[in-house]
């Protein structure tokens, strides 16, 4: 691992983080695909539902499995756990972050859709990411 921390950067009371800023701090994205899997089955990543499902199992199963029709990556910022405020935190300070998710999901997996769910009442959110998604070219998800 980099050192990096999740929420390293800027002040999260300044708001959300630009896509330049991002870019600069973070750098592009730099694996995909099966060696993307790999690293995830490796790192032992257990997904955030209850059941904590290793998300390089995951991962691996769609990637290997025959489509029945047009993959989707859903980003769930529904915020349904309760106590919880990590999504419209993430969302609202650090879109970039969901957004490079999603799209390297989207790529690695084959999905010709990414769906971004954000719970209505998680304003703040719901504008850091459709500025987010301004910034980012229309093409991204299909980028190779």
């Amino acid at each position: 691992m980099s050192g990096l921390r999740l929420l390293a950067g800027p002040d999260l009371r300044s708001g959300a983080e630009a896509l330049a800023d991002h870019t600069r701090r973070r750098g592009a994205p730099s694996i995909g695909g099966r060696p993307l899997i790999e690293m995830l089955v490796r790192s032992g990543l257990g997904g955030r539902g209850g059941a904590s499902f290793p998300v390089g199992l995951k991962w691996r199963a769609v990637a290997g499995a025959a489509s029945k029709g047009p993959e989707v990556v859903i980003v769930n910022g529904a915020e349904g756990e309760p106590q919880s405020h990590k999504d419209r935190l993430l969302m609202a300070t650090r879109p970039h972050l969901i957004l490079d998710g999603a799209f390297l999901a989207a790529r690695t997996l084959r999905a010709a859709q990414v769906v971004l769910y954000i719970g209505e009442e998680h304003r703040k959110a719901w504008s850091a990411m459709a500025l987010a998604l301004a910034e980012r070219p229309e093409a991204e998800p299909s980028r190779e």
